[in-house]
């Protein structure tokens, strides 16, 4: 999933962020994992990470490392 519309439509990060947050809310459990590809811009990585907070335990936010 990605931070759509951040960029080209200019929707605000923290708006895309909280409409996944209450997504991921009500269909967690149908999901084993789910993967964010975020561009590293500040606005949009710090809206997600504020936003995404409360499923930091058991989920990661760390940026991958390639193997």
């Amino acid at each position: 999933m990605g931070a759509f519309g951040c960029s080209a439509l200019k929707t605000p990060p923290s708006l895309v962020a909280e409409i996944y947050v209450e997504e991921i809310s009500l269909m967690s459990a149908h999901f084993d994992v789910i993967a964010f590809a975020i561009i590293m811009s500040p606005d949009n990585l710090c809206a997600f990470r504020d936003k995404l907070a409360l499923f930091r335990e058991p989920l990661s936010l760390e940026t991958p490392r390639p193997p």
